[in-house]
């Protein structure tokens, strides 16, 4: 039975790829810029990435939103030199040629350059490959502080730096925080009043700290060694025990309200299912954006992630939990958040929030502007405003025959049928790999042209999009 369903599921989609591709028609002829959008990790970037797209369809764009697998494989299919690749981070120098290749502009927005940084040049350093500057057109940047030591450390590739500011914190502006309205009120609806703790200790386990020097001990790039060696694992993961520790004590206070844990995406959420077992009360979720779960909740705590900024423009009560004094990250996260130490200043912290009323800030400090570029002009605005005198050739839409869809889409079966195999063999093989994060955990579901179409109209109800499946994890924008 489960065998015929699927059988007309993968025909069902077949007729759909073929109706699909007779509409097109007049469609592949129109020239458009075409500007490809690779998805890291979903939760982090979907959303802001989105709405980047739909502000450069309005202006143009034909935009490629999807995984980077995905988009690698797009860009198979492409047998011209023009368009925009907008990356993350730099390549080697022949990867860079490979994808100049096929979009002869890349660029990159550094979701590593976070606003909660204070000093940005020991990262900068890891983050472009060394001989590549040459081959990157644009990099920008979150605020004045990173835009400045950039230029500085950038030398001879200076003249690409570009202060925008993210779209990621376009979205959290106060006239956005609709679009998560609908999850918002689910979460309220089902869970109350709660504070949540945003997690971002990577080193949460023995295996995945061994896996990561693994993985990188013997890795091309220099700096990315040097950090390996220089990585204080063995302190974050003992700061993450007493965390533990705190969390069970305030679990078993039932004066102290719930507390919802969020992982951060590269966790081991393996190791992070363990854990919740050893709570009555406390939860561990770690499921779409931490936008909605953050503005459903009454209160924030953390350990001065970038999340704390978030919050504190949403005007929510932030807690930076002190474990220890030489473990305090003196970022901006700490300044702007008030400073917890010991369980009994917690728990007050919390009932204390539970109360309360979000206090949106009037104003932002000189030092806040300079750590995050908040203008009257969005941060996407500026982007799309910048890519447009990059003198980007116009192209048709890629195409992709009928035969290389099905062959897609057969292996979207096959590789789905492996993945549960795989699950299967990891929960009963302990030494399974977890240096770097699943797919299925850095890409939640997928990108599909049912969510994109509803987080559209949320962006942008008055305005009508083209959105077109290409091939699996990967979907096309324009107007």
């Amino acid at each position: 039975m489960k065998v015929i369903c699927k059988v007309k599921s993968i025909s069902k989609k077949f007729l759909e790829i073929i109706k699909s591709k007779k509409k097109e028609g007049s469609t592949y002829e129109r020239k458009r810029i075409n500007l490809f959008l690779p998805i890291e990790v979903k939760p982090r970037e979907f959303n802001s990435k989105l709405f980047l797209s739909a502000i450069a369809a309005k202006n143009g764009f034909r935009c490629y939103i999807g995984s980077k697998p995905a988009i690698n494989k797009t860009l198979n299919f492409k047998n011209t030199s023009a368009g925009i690749y907008f990356s993350n981070n730099s390549k080697t120098e022949r990867e860079l040629d490979y994808y100049k290749n096929k979009a002869n502009k890349y660029l990159i927005l550094d979701e590593e350059l976070s606003p909660e940084r204070k000093e940005y040049t020991e990262i900068l350093a890891e983050r472009i490959w060394p001989g590549s500057e040459s081959r990157i057109d644009r990099y920008y940047v979150v605020g004045l502080n990173a835009y400045k030591a950039a230029k500085k450390h950038f030398g001879s590739m200076d003249t690409v730096v570009r202060l925008t500011g993210w779209p990621r914190v376009d979205l959290w502006r106060k006239n956005f925080k609709k679009i998560y309205s609908k999850e918002t009120n689910e979460i309220k609806n089902k869970y109350g009043n709660f504070i949540l703790f945003s997690s971002d200790f990577n080193w949460i386990s023995k295996k995945k700290i061994n896996d990561t020097i693994e993985l990188y001990k013997n890795y091309g790039w220099e700096s990315l060694k040097e950090w390996v060696k220089n990585e204080d694992f063995e302190n974050t993961f003992n700061e993450f025990q007493i965390f533990i520790k705190i969390f069970k004590i305030l679990d078993d206070d039932n004066s102290c309200p719930l507390i919802i844990i969020r992982p951060h995406p590269n966790d081991d959420l393996v190791e992070w299912e363990r854990i919740a077992n050893l709570f009555k009360r406390i939860k561990v979720i770690y499921k779409g954006d931490i936008s909605p779960w953050m503005y459903a909740s009454s209160a924030l705590l953390h350990r001065g992630c970038t999340t704390g900024i978030q919050a504190y423009m949403a005007g929510i009560p932030t807690g930076y939990v002190v474990t220890k004094e030489e473990w305090i990250r003196n970022n901006t996260t700490y300044d702007l958040s008030e400073k917890l130490y010991g369980n009994q200043e917690l728990i007050k912290f919390c009932k204390k929030a539970i109360i309360s009323k979000p206090l949106v800030p009037e104003s932002y400090s000189k030092e806040f502007n300079n750590q995050l570029h908040v203008n009257k002009l969005l941060a996407v605005e500026y982007i799309v405003k910048d890519m447009l005198t990059l003198g980007v050739k116009s192209e048709k839409m890629i195409y992709i025959n009928i035969l290389d869809i099905i062959i897609n889409e057969l292996k979207k079966i096959i590789r789905s049928a492996l993945n549960k195999i795989n699950k299967i063999i990891k929960m009963n093989n302990e030494e399974h790999s977890i240096g770097i994060a699943p797919k299925e955990q850095k890409m939640q579901g997928g990108i599909r042209i049912r969510e994109i179409k509803e987080y559209l109209k949320r962006l942008d109800p008055n305005t009508k999009y083209f959105v077109k499946h290409v091939i699996d994890d990967c979907v096309m924008i324009e107007r």
